[in-house]
C-alpha cells in the first residue's frame, strides 16, 4: 500500500485541526448574535455543506465535478419537502421553460425521434421551414453540419440547434423519399408563436368548442381571440376542453376564468405560511362569456392551472364540470433564481377554490413515484371507469353558491362523469402511444401515400379517408417487428381505435393541430357527451341545485 509518509499525516491531523477551529470560531462570531436559532442552524449547515465539497475537491481519490455534486445534493434537499417543489440546474432551467413560452425564434416545425432518426412530424403554415419547403415526413441529418441522425442527441440539444436570434440562418440536410440525394436548405429563424389552444372549432351549430392544452402568458389573449370568433358565428353555448392540461401559469389561468364569470365573483384564494403569498382574486367586469352555456370536461391529468379554472367555475356554479375526477395539485409554486442562474421552484402557497376547497391529494415524503403514479390506483380501483368507483366518503364536504354539494381533498369531482373509453385505455396501447411505434408508422405511411392523400383538403379527408384492411393487417407486422406482444385477437379488438388514431395522425402531418382534432373529436364519446350537455347545461345545474334544495327541505 503507498504510503506518504509522518510529514504528509501531520499536515493532515494540522488541516483537520484548522478546520474543527475555524468551525468553533465562526460559530462563536455568528451563531447568537442578534439572529434567530433557525437563522444560526442555516449559517451552520452552509459552513457544513462548504466544508464537504472543499474536502471532495481536495482529497478523495478520484478527481470529482464538484458542481455536479452540488447540483444533486441541492437537488435531493428539496426532493424532501413536497413532490412539486424542485431544483433546475442553469443547464435544465432553459429546457423547462420551453413548454410555458407564448413566443421563441426558431424555425416552426415539430420533430419525432424515431429509432436513431430525427423526422419531420410536422410544419406550421407560414413558419420559416414552411416558406423554404420543409416537409412532413424529412429525414434530418444534419443541422449547420453537426450530425443528428445516428447519434446520441436529446430533445434538448436539438432544440438548441435550431433556436437562435430572429433573422439568423439554420442550415438542414434532409433525406426526403423519392429524392436523389441530400436536400439542403437554409431556413431563416423567425419569431414563432406558440400556442396553448391547440384546437377553436363550432362542432355543431350555436355550439363552440376550445381545447386549451396548458396555460401560457399569452392563453388569455388566445382565450379572448377564440372566444371572439366562436361568438360571431353565433355560438351560444361552449365546450372548454381541459383534459390533459397540466397546468402553467397561474395568473393566466386567473384570467381565462374571468372570461366566464360576473364582476365580484371570487375565483381564488391563496394561503401561505409568508403572508406575502396570501391573496384573493376576484372577477372583473369584462368576461366575453359570462351567461352563455358552459361544459368544462376533465379528467385524471388534468391539474393545477387547470383545476383552479375548473374550481372557480364549479363552486360558482358557472359550468357544468364532465368527466373524471382531476389531479389534485392544490400547491402553489414560485420560481426562484438563484446566483448562478440555476432555480428552484419552491411550493410558497396553497390555493383554495372560492368555496373553501384545496383539491391537494395527500402525498408522503420520499414517495414521488407512487404519488405521480396514483393513476395506476385509479385504474385498478374501477375510477375511470365507473362513477360509483369515485369515494367521497371521509372527503371535506363544501358547498357551491348555489348550495350544491362539492368535495375536497384530492382532485375535484365532476358533476357528469365521462368513463374512460379511448384509445389510451390499456396500459400497452399507452405504450405504443408513448414510444415512436405508430407515429413511426404514420409517418411512414404519409411518406409512402402523400402524393395521394388529402389532395381535396380536410372536410373530403374526413368523410373519405379510411385504412384498407390490408393496411391494417401491414400495422400489425409493423407493431410485431418492433416487439410489441399484442396478440392477433386484441389487435383485432382494437383496431378501429388504433385505424382512428392513425388517421388523426395522417391529418396532422397535412393540417397540423386542426386536422390532428378534427378527426380525434369524431369519434371521441367524451366530446360527444359533453355536446349533448353542452345546450342545456344552464338547465341541468338548475335541476341540481333544485334537487338539492328538496332533499334538504325533506330533512328539515
Amino acid at each position: 500500500m503507498f504510503s506518504r509518509g509522518p510529514t504528509y499525516l501531520k499536515q493532515l491531523l494540522f488541516t483537520a485541526l484548522l478546520f474543527g477551529g475555524l468551525g468553533i470560531v465562526l460559530g462563536t462570531v455568528w451563531i447568537g448574535k442578534n439572529r434567530s436559532k433557525e437563522e444560526d442552524l442555516i449559517l451552520i449547515n452552509s459552513i457544513k455543506f462548504r466544508e464537504l465539497l472543499s474536502l471532495i475537491q481536495t482529497d478523495y481519490i478520484e478527481v470529482t465535478n464538484t458542481d455536479s455534486l452540488a447540483d444533486a445534493a441541492l437537488e435531493s434537499m428539496v426532493e424532501e419537502l413536497d413532490p412539486h417543489s424542485y431544483y433546475i440546474s442553469k443547464k435544465g432551467v432553459f429546457s423547462g421553460s420551453i413548454q410555458l413560452e407564448s413566443n421563441f425564434e426558431g424555425i416552426g416545425a415539430e420533430f419525432q425521434f424515431i429509432e436513431d432518426t430525427i423526422w419531420v412530424s410536422s410544419v406550421m403554415a407560414g413558419s420559416p421551414s414552411s416558406k423554404v419547403g420543409l416537409q412532413s415526413g424529412d429525414k434530418i441529418l444534419t443541422v449547420n453540419k453537426v450530425p443528428v441522425s445516428g447519434v446520441d442527441i436529446s430533445h434538448l440539444e436539438l432544440t438548441n440547434l435550431v433556436r437562435g436570434p430572429k433573422g439568423t440562418p439554420v442550415n438542414v440536410q434532409v433525406m426526403r423519399q423519392n429524392h436523389k440525394g441530400l436536400v439542403n436548405l437554409n431556413i431563416i429563424r423567425d419569431r414563432i408563436q406558440s400556442k396553448s389552444l391547440d384546437f377553436v372549432d363550432l362542432p355543431e351549430p350555436g355550439l363552440g368548442y376550445i381545447k386549451c392544452s396548458r396555460f401560457t402568458q399569452n392563453t388569455s389573449h388566445e382565450m379572448r381571440e377564440a372566444l371572439m370568433e366562436l361568438i360571431s358565428k353565433g355560438a351560444k353555448s361552449l365546450i372548454l376542453d381541459l383534459r390533459d392540461n397540466s397546468g402553467g401559469y397561474v395568473s393566466a389561468a386567473i384570467k381565462v376564468a374571468d372570461e366566464f364569470l360576473s364582476e365580484n365573483q371570487l375565483i381564488v384564494y391563496t394561503e401561505g405560511r409568508n403572508p406575502e403569498h396570501n391573496a384573493r382574486t376576484f372577477a372583473s367586469s369584462s368576461g366575453l362569456f359570462e351567461s352563455g352555456n358552459l361544459v368544462v370536461l376533465i379528467n385524471e391529468n388534468s391539474a393545477s392551472a387547470a383545476e383552479i379554472v375548473t374550481g372557480a367555475l364549479q363552486d360558482n356554479d358557472r359550468a357544468l364540470v364532465v368527466g373524471r375526477r382531476s389531479f389534485g395539485k392544490g400547491l402553489v409554486q414560485a420560481p426562484i433564481t438563484l446566483t448562478d442562474g440555476s432555480e428552484v421552484r419552491l411550493t410558497i402557497s396553497r390555493y383554495f377554490t372560492p368555496s373553501g376547497r384545496c383539491i391537494q391529494k395527500g402525498f408522503q415524503r420520499k414517495k414521488r413515484n407512487a404519488y405521480f403514479r396514483e393513476f395506476d390506483t385509479r385504474i385498478s380501483n374501477g375510477e375511470l371507469f365507473h362513477k360509483d368507483s369515485i369515494k367521497t366518503s371521509g372527503r371535506p364536504v363544501f358547498k357551491t353558491r348555489l348550495g350544491r354539494k362539492v368535495y375536497g381533498g384530492g382532485g375535484i369531482i365532476p358533476d357528469v362523469f365521462a368513463s374512460k373509453d379511448s384509445l389510451f385505455q390499456t396500459e400497452w396501447v399507452s405504450k405504443l402511444v408513448d414510444k415512436p411505434i405508430l407515429n413511426a408508422f404514420i409517418l411512414k405511411y404519409f411518406i409512402k401515400n402523400k402524393q395521394f392523400i388529402g389532395k381535396s383538403g380536410l372536410e373530403p379527408y374526413l368523410s373519405e379517408f379510411e385504412l384498407s384492411p390490408k393496411e391494417m393487417d401491414f400495422l400489425f407486422q409493423h407493431l410485431e417487428s418492433y416487439g410489441s406482444e399484442i396478440t392477433k385477437k386484441e389487435f383485432d379488438l382494437l383496431k378501429p381505435k388504433l385505424s382512428h388514431y392513425i388517421k388523426a395522425g395522417i391529418a396532422k402531418c397535412l393540417w397540423q393541430y386542426e386536422g390532428f382534432y378534427k378527426v380525434l373529436n369524431q369519434k371521441d364519446k367524451e366530446i360527444i357527451k359533453a355536446i349533448v350537455f353542452a345546450p342545456k347545461s344552464k338547465k341541468t345545474l338548475e335541476q341540481m341545485v333544485a334537487s338539492r334544495n328538496k332533499q334538504k327541505t325533506n330533512l328539515d
